[in-house]
């Protein structure tokens, strides 16, 4: 459990510029996740708002991908 009861979740994205699949990790950058995570540096605690609540994402590890997409676990 996170400090704020929130289960605590690791799972790996792809930010990129076409449409999101959520349940697939890829997150469009325009989003409210891709906006928060995008100039994001490793170890950074993002807050997000999403429509369920408020919810905080840490960076754990940034790679960038052959594609310059940006994959964020």
């Amino acid at each position: 459990q996170s400090l704020d009861d929130q289960p605590i979740l690791t799972k790996v994205v792809t930010i990129v510029p076409s449409q999101s699949d959520p349940d697939s990790g890829i997150i469009n950058q325009h989003s409210a996740i891709g906006r928060a995570l995008m100039g994001s540096q490793l170890n950074d605690e993002v807050e997000v708002e999403l429509p369920d609540g408020s919810r905080t994402i840490q960076i754990i590890k940034i790679e960038k991908n052959k594609n310059d997409q940006m994959d964020a676990k």
